[in-house]
This record gives structure tokens, C-alpha cells and sequence, in this order.
């Protein structure tokens, strides 16, 4: 079996965080800090399976040294071939995942235990009792380590030690669900010497897990279903395609949102203050604002490393950047036919946008039926792509000649 459900991370991290806050904040000593929440984002991952415990102390022991080699030769002669070569490592296993997924997930599980088989039997013996799964949050672990890297190529800050490399690497609320954080944004609050407010944390954070539940318990899960409409798609009538497509949409942006919002509150019970992953997408009224507003962790990470640097902020190479960033985004996702169409789409629906609002910029202020007007217009837009995200490639005809009444 394959799926994991993410509420079972957040069940076991939640009550051990009521183990781990106390010796947290009562012991004024950082590195005991760093240990503390490297073991326990390092049993969450157990918790799952010890396989995927080993994965990850494996990946950041090589992300830890391929630092320490980038920070050595970032000013000597081959530095730059150095660094270059250290990105392609770390997007390797992420890459080969997406493009040969059964093989990958079927080698990443028989390894794994085979090798704790050979370095402790009965530790191998346990893990064979747990189900075969997918190497979770490899995604924001790989995007998490190849900012660290780059911001030491660039010289942002030295290289880290390797106590600072596990504790980025393992900081527990965001293992799974993101968001995609910076090692800056939790270098300073980790620190006994930084002044916490603790019942304005506990309080902020209470706020958001209550927020996180809501979203996935009380309005997404009821709405899970709405996924079925990829199945049964040729026995519906066009309208109801488009009342299950909402409905999808909903569910899929208050799911996801629900467990960012879990993430961050657990992260704001230890005093660390993360950035918000959604900023009510729905309701902005272009395709710009939208993307600057959904997944923003992500959606910023890919405007640093791709957008930037291929010339997105000059005049004549804005929509080269746009297209290669929103194609980023989208093979994220899935290497896959489906998921390059959803890139052509989006990156279409950008660059028109901007195209547009260059020739005749909207006025200001705009009476509020036009904007409800145009934040329905971009909902619609967004969540005509949704099916892309989850159909394959034989799909794509038949799933929007059923949702146009073509079939």
C-alpha cells in the first residue's frame, strides 16, 4: 500500500510535542535545542517506517558534506563546476522518483531494508512489518537542501555544522507538508538568547491548528469525494461535472492549506514563526496574483532559482521566465503529459495576464461587482486545469469532451 494518510504525521507529532515543548524551552542550550528537534523529526519519520528514517539520515549526511565541498571551492577555480555538479546530485533521487516512479519506489523500499537488516537485524525485522510507501516529502526535503547549499555558494551565510544541517533537515512540523522553509527562517528562534513571547506563540499557534482543522475536517473532507467525477466522468451530465470540478477545487486547495496551516502552528508552539502557505488564492482576480498567493513557500522558491536567474525581472526576457517557472512548478508535480499541458495553460493564462496589463493597466479602484467578477473568472480558470493534476495522459480528451458536453 502506497498512501499515507498526512492527519496520522500530525497525530504522532502533536503528542510528542507535548514531550519534547518543556525540555524545549526549560533547556537554555542550543545545540541540546538542535538535537533535541533533529530526534524528534527523526522518529516521526520511524514512526512511518524506519526505512524512510534511514533515507533521510543518509540524504542529509551527503547534503552535509556536499555543503562543506561547495563552501571549500566556491572561490577557487572550479568551484562553479563544483556546485553545479552538487545541484545535480541533490535533484537525482528527487528526479528519478518522477520519471521512473515504480522502479524507484520498489528499489528506495528493498534497499533501505536490507541495508537495516545488515546494520541491525532486528531493527530491518521491524521495518519489514511496515507498509511499502513512497519516500515522503522528498520534494520540500530536496528544495530545502539545494537553498541551503546555494545561499553557501553565494556566501549568505558560511557553512553549516552538521548539528545546524540535521536540525534544518529534520525540523519536525514541515517533514511531510511543507512549507518549503529557509534555513534563515529558523536559524535565530532556535537560539535561548532570542526573547520568546510563549503564551502569544501558543496562542497564535492554537489559532492556526484549530484554523488547519477546520479546513481539513469540516470543509475538505466532505468534499473528497468530488474526486470520483475522474472516474465516472462519461455516466454525468455536463452541470453536474462542473458542480463536482468546484467542488474539487475546494477541496483541493482547503486540504492542502488545512495541513500548512497545521505545520505552521506546531512550528509557532516552539516559538518558531513561519511563513503563511496560502494567502486565499481564490479570491485574487488574475493568474499573477493568484500564484503569488497559492503555495507561496514553493511559488517563491521557484521565482529565487528559476525566475530570477533566466531573467524574469528585465523587459525582454519576462516571458521566457515566466514560462520556464510555471513549467517548473507544474513537472514538480509529475513529469508527465497531463502536467506539461497544465504548465502550457498556466504559463498562457501568465503571460497574457502580463502582456495585457503592460498595454492597459486596470484602473483603480474597481467597483467591487467587477472584482468578484474577476476572482469567479480566475477561480474557473484555475480549476478548469485541475483535472490535469490527477488524469493521465489517455485521459485528457475524453475528461474535457465530457466537461464541454462534447461527448
Amino acid at each position: 500500500m502506497l498512501q499515507y494518510n498526512s492527519f496520522n504525521f500530525f497525530a504522532n507529532l502533536f503528542p510528542l510535542m507535548l514531550v519534547a515543548l518543556p525540555l524545549y524551552r526549560f533547556v537554555r542550550n542550543i545545540v541540546f535545542r538542535r538535537v533535541l528537534l533533529t530526534f524528534v523529526g527523526l522518529y516521526l519519520l520511524w514512526l512511518i517506517a524506519p526505512r524512510l528514517a534511514l533515507f533521510y539520515l543518509v540524504f542529509w549526511l551527503l547534503a552535509f558534506g556536499f555543503q562543506q565541498l561547495v563552501a571549500y571551492t566556491a572561490e577557487k577555480k572550479r568551484g562553479t563546476v563544483v556546485f553545479v555538479a552538487v545541484l545535480v546530485l541533490l535533484l537525482a533521487p528527487m528526479v528519478t522518483w518522477k520519471v521512473w516512479t515504480d522502479p524507484f519506489v520498489i528499489n528506495f523500499n528493498l534497499w533501505s531494508n536490507q541495508i537495516l537488516l545488515h546494520l541491525v537485524h532486528n531493527v530491518g525485522a521491524i521495518d519489514l512489518f511496515h507498509q511499502i510507501i513512497l519516500p515522503l516529502g522528498l520534494s520540500f526535503t530536496t528544495f530545502r537542501a539545494i537553498d541551503m547549499v546555494v545561499k553557501t555558494y553565494l556566501g549568505e551565510f558560511e557553512a553549516l555544522r552538521i548539528d545546524e544541517v540535521f536540525f534544518y533537515g529534520f525540523f519536525p512540523p514541515v517533514l511531510l507538508i511543507g512549507p518549503v522553509i529557509q534555513y534563515t527562517d529558523i536559524r535565530k528562534a532556535v537560539d535561548p538568547k532570542v526573547k520568546t513571547i510563549v503564551w502569544d506563540d501558543l496562542r497564535a499557534a492554537l489559532l492556526l491548528i484549530v484554523s488547519g482543522l477546520v479546513k481539513v475536517f469540516v470543509i475538505s473532507y466532505p468534499l473528497q469525494n468530488s474526486a470520483d467525477m475522474f472516474i465516472y466522468y462519461r455516466t454525468n451530465s455536463v452541470w453536474r461535472l462542473w458542480v463536482e470540478l468546484i467542488a474539487f477545487a475546494l477541496y483541493f486547495f482547503f486540504n492542502f492549506s488545512g495541513y500548512s496551516d497545521l505545520a505552521i502552528g506546531a512550528a509557532k508552539i516552539l516559538g518558531f514563526d513561519i511563513q503563511r502557505n496560502f494567502n486565499w488564492p481564490y479570491t485574487k482576480t488574475n493568474p499573477q496574483d493568484f500564484w503569488n498567493s497559492w503555495h507561496m513557500s514553493l511559488t517563491q522558491f521557484f521565482q529565487r532559482y528559476v525566475f530570477v536567474p533566466f531573467g524574469g525581472m528585465r523587459q525582454k526576457t519576462q516571458y521566457r521566465a515566466i514560462f520556464l517557472t510555471i513549467m517548473a512548478i507544474a513537472l514538480w508535480h509529475d513529469i508527465s503529459i497531463p502536467l506539461v499541458v497544465f504548465g502550457l495553460y498556466q504559463a498562457a493564462g501568465l503571460i497574457g495576464h502580463r502582456w495585457l496589463r503592460g498595454k492597459r493597466p486596470p484602473p483603480s479602484p474597481q467597483p467591487r461587482a467587477l472584482t468578484v467578477a474577476k476572482a469567479s473568472g480566475q477561480f474557473m480558470f484555475f480549476a478548469f486545469s485541475l483535472p490535469l493534476m490527477v488524469i493521465s495522459a489517455h485521459q485528457i480528451i475524453p475528461v474535457y469532451s465530457a466537461l464541454l458536453g462534447l461527448q
